[in-house]
């Protein structure tokens, strides 16, 4: 689309625009009265971002026992006006320790205070392997996966995980962009 970017003040706003795609890309923000308003990042912006970046991350043992109540940093905030989104990821799982997770093996990557925007199943496994993440799709109302200048962070789904031994780690490598928003 080649029309200026737009913020809408209410949801039915979006129904103007006949030519919105599946390729459009929305996050949402709140506004003062705390109503999910949804804001049109120009497919142009989006593309035009600086280039494709990549950080990888090793969490031992002991913390990925606590992932869940302390979420690792895989990507600092980029600040005002722009905000992380996550391409792809994968990782790398190391069984060393030879015990396996027990619950809460679900990792996501996430907007830190936001909904997941990628998620794997990897730490359910007892063999050394990589796995890649999958996109979380769309989020529900109220929902914010894409949030302007704040980290993106390693972390489960529900709970810290259980089970696993000392020598056990993944590395998680991380592609993502930092867009204007």
């Amino acid at each position: 689309m080649n029309t200026p970017e737009s913020e809408f003040s209410t949801l039915s706003e979006i129904t103007q625009y006949a030519d919105l795609n599946d390729d459009d890309i929305f996050l949402t923000q709140q506004t003062s009265g705390g109503l999910q308003v949804p804001k049109k990042i120009e497919k142009q912006n989006f593309l035009n971002c600086n280039q494709l970046l990549c950080t990888s991350l090793t969490v031992t043992h002991a913390n990925i026992l606590l992932l869940n109540g302390t979420p690792q940093q895989l990507v600092a905030a980029p600040g005002a006006g722009k905000a992380i989104y996550c391409d792809k990821a994968y990782v790398k799982c190391d069984y060393s320790g030879g015990v396996v997770y027990a619950t809460n093996t679900q990792l996501i990557i996430l907007a830190n205070g936001g909904r997941e925007q990628l998620r794997s199943n990897s730490l359910n496994y007892n063999v050394d392997r990589y796995a890649i993440f999958e996109n979380n799709g769309t989020p529900a109302a109220g929902q914010d996966q894409i949030i302007e200048n704040t980290d993106v962070m390693l972390s489960v789904a529900t709970g810290n995980p259980t089970g696993g031994a000392a020598g056990n780690e993944i590395t998680v490598t991380l592609y993502y962009y930092i867009i204007n928003i």
